[in-house]
């Protein structure tokens, strides 16, 4: 059973909200001094349930369909897919688990991807 850490009590009014360069905000996404390990398994610690928030995200999917009908009763369709049309990156949510060596850390999604096909039926 996991427990909810404590705010930590040596650092007062602690934004736990991370800034500056893009590589300091995927290594350390929130601030991980502002919490401190709970003091029993299954303790519910000092924090709130769900404090901490992702990364936005940000994914526009797109599909371009056309379907021939080569002969009477049959059909030809062409698709192709478009995923992450805009390429945007997504982040997943960060590591927020105080006993781990990647705490605070984000890692990229899939990139775009596109897939082209001719399904007939």
């Amino acid at each position: 059973m996991n427990a909810r850490a404590d705010w930590n009590p040596a650092t007062p009014n602690c934004n736990p909200a991370g800034s500056g360069s893009l590589e300091s905000r995927l290594n350390g996404y929130f601030n991980a001094s502002c919490f401190v390990p709970a003091r029993a398994p299954g303790d519910f610690g000092t924090t709130g349930r769900n404090i901490l928030r992702g990364p936005d995200q940000s994914d526009i999917d797109l599909s371009i369909i056309k379907a021939v009908p080569p002969a009477e009763g049959a059909n030809l369709e062409f698709r192709a897919e478009f995923f992450n049309a805009l390429n945007h990156p997504s982040f997943a949510n960060p590591v927020n688990s105080l006993s781990s060596a990647n705490v605070t850390q984000t890692s990229r999604r899939q990139p775009a991807r596109v897939r082209f096909s001719s399904p007939s039926s």
